[in-house]
């Protein structure tokens, strides 16, 4: 049991701006990090649903209520996902070969493309969940996004090869196959939530749109880049919550079926 503590801490310590006691990382922990990152999804989505109580509490108005929701996101992880981001899309727009743009990955400046698709995702995710807001559908299925996500984030990193071993990926994928049943029982509890807040249908539909981006994430990945890397992860995260939110905005039209 101290073990497992141990490494959801370490796993909040990395990926939140939560403060959290002092924990020396060892390359065997390291190696369970993916089946907590999950976990950290659950730890956003708590804080979340204060942020979302308080917005509805203080009658902001939608654009303004759409603005703290972003800044919470970035605030949480500290920006960690959007520096992954912006890492990516200027490796991948730079149209090189595969050694260039892992090189031109670990760049620490800001290339043209960062900033550019930097502004797209931020002003996406503005404009949706302000969207979300009008038609008064920011109800707990938004809860189950950074959760979702996170999930996927996961499976994509241990069924993944890396683009170098000496990644940050790797040193997380290490992992055996046999603990991926976690996610399927994560995937079960979600659906269980979704039950619970009488969203079943729409909680499936954001499952399915997580797989399906999954499959074309990694597929172009594998082709851009020869794998994965930390900051290919990190995007994952990124433009698969931007998609979520897409999917709770236009899932009245499971009404149709």
């Amino acid at each position: 049991m101290n073990k497992i503590f141990k490494r959801f801490i370490m796993t909040i310590g990395f990926f939140t701006t939560l403060r959290v006691p002092f924990i020396e990382w060892n390359e065997e922990d390291n190696k369970y990090i993916p089946v907590f990152i999950p976990l950290i999804g659950v730890v956003i989505s708590i804080f979340l649903y204060g942020v979302i109580w308080l917005i509805g509490n203080l009658y902001f108005s939608p654009l303004f209520s759409s603005m703290v929701i972003v800044v919470y996101f970035i605030f949480i992880t500290g920006g960690l996902h959007l520096d992954a981001f912006m890492d990516t899309c200027d490796a991948h727009f730079s149209r090189r070969d595969i050694p260039k743009k892992l090189i031109i990955m670990k760049d620490s400046n800001i290339g043209a493309f960062a900033a550019v698709f930097l502004f797209v995702l931020l002003a996406s995710k503005l404009v949706i969940i302000n969207e979300i807001i009008i038609q008064n559908k920011l109800t707990n299925l938004i809860l189950l996004i950074p959760i979702i996500s996170r999930i996927f984030q996961s499976i994509l990193l241990l069924n993944t090869k890396f683009a170098k071993e000496d990644t940050l990926a790797s040193m997380y994928g290490k992992l055996s196959k046999k603990y991926q049943i976690f996610f399927i029982l994560y995937l079960i509890l979600v659906v269980a939530f979704g039950v619970l807040i009488s969203e079943l249908y729409n909680t499936i539909f954001m499952i399915l749109i997580a797989t399906i981006y999954l499959l074309i994430y990694r597929k172009v990945a594998l082709k851009q880049f020869g794998g994965i890397t930390g900051d290919i992860i990190g995007a994952y995260i990124e433009i698969t919550e931007v998609l979520l939110f897409i999917g709770v905005l236009f899932n009245d039209f499971l009404l149709w079926w």
